[in-house]
């Protein structure tokens, strides 16, 4: 993930009108209102990652796709399909 463009856009926050850190409230703004994606980073250590929400919706779809995908290959693999509380059990649901 490239996140050169979002951290200029912090440095640039920070160039104009005071010399503090932008807030999480401020990153959490550009990544609501400017749809930018931001990772913040500890210790060289990545704890946050925040995307739009659109970003979120299309990663669920993109699951969904996989799942109906498996769901497809294994229903032809099986001849004995499995009862749906089996299956619950066994995906842990």
């Amino acid at each position: 993930m490239d996140i050169q463009p979002t951290l200029k856009k912090v440095l640039d926050m920070t160039a104009f009108g005071t010399n503090t850190q932008p807030t999480l409230k401020e990153l959490l703004r550009i990544v609501a209102c400017e749809k930018e994606r931001m990772t913040l980073v500890y210790q060289n250590q990545v704890f946050l990652v925040a995307v739009p929400i659109e970003d979120v919706d299309m990663v669920e779809q993109l699951e969904d796709c996989v799942d109906i995908q498996a769901v497809k290959e294994a229903h032809v693999r099986c001849d004995t399909p499995i009862p749906l509380e089996e299956a619950k059990n066994i995906l842990g649901w």
